[in-house]
């Protein structure tokens, strides 16, 4: 009975190690990607649009410039970004979107966005402030706004005392 308990406990160590091991490994491809993706795509296109994110007062001349230069930087990075971006770059000035340019402009900047934030945070990079999103103007709506002052880091201790103080308010008056 032992040499069965022992034989299984040492099946288990195993198929658990190879879990690990294969986890481990599999995460360490994913941020070396990430690293590739960054280094010849991503940081260039967020210096290209740093202070475009969201921007409803561009002009469909400056979209489609951006859109040539953002396809141009996509066009030699080897296939490392997220498909749709190229799309969406392509669709910028070709004359191809029959709808706003400015709609386009709003769903490449979500979408970049939050391919942005997912690769950075695989390699490393410290996330963008909320203040400096909210100075550089990087939300596309007010709920995104909350969204983002709210579920950061330490936005959500700040909820919390603001909903604390707002029951008190509210049980002070009722009281």
């Amino acid at each position: 009975m032992n040499n069965l308990i022992s034989t299984l406990i040492t099946a288990l160590v195993g198929f658990l190690s190879a879990i690990v091991g294969g986890l481990y490994a599999t995460k360490t491809e994913k941020q070396a990607t990430a690293r590739i993706i960054f280094e010849n795509t991503y940081h260039e296109i967020f210096e290209l649009m740093e202070d475009k994110f969201y921007d409803k007062t561009l002009s469909d001349q400056e979209i489609k410039e951006l859109g040539k230069k953002i396809y141009s930087i996509l066009q030699k990075s080897n296939g490392y970004y997220y498909p749709s971006l190229k799309k969406y770059a392509l669709w910028m000035f070709n004359g191809e979107y029959n709808d706003s340019l400015q709609e386009l402009w709003f769903a490449f900047s979500s979408t970049f966005d939050k391919q942005y934030e997912k690769i950075t945070s695989l390699i490393g990079i410290p996330p963008r402030s909320r203040y400096y999103r909210m100075n550089t103007k990087q939300y596309s709506s007010f709920f995104h706004l909350a969204r983002i002052y709210f579920l950061s880091k330490h936005g959500s201790i700040e909820l919390l005392l603001i909903l604390i103080g707002l029951l008190l308010t509210l049980n002070y008056f009722i009281n």
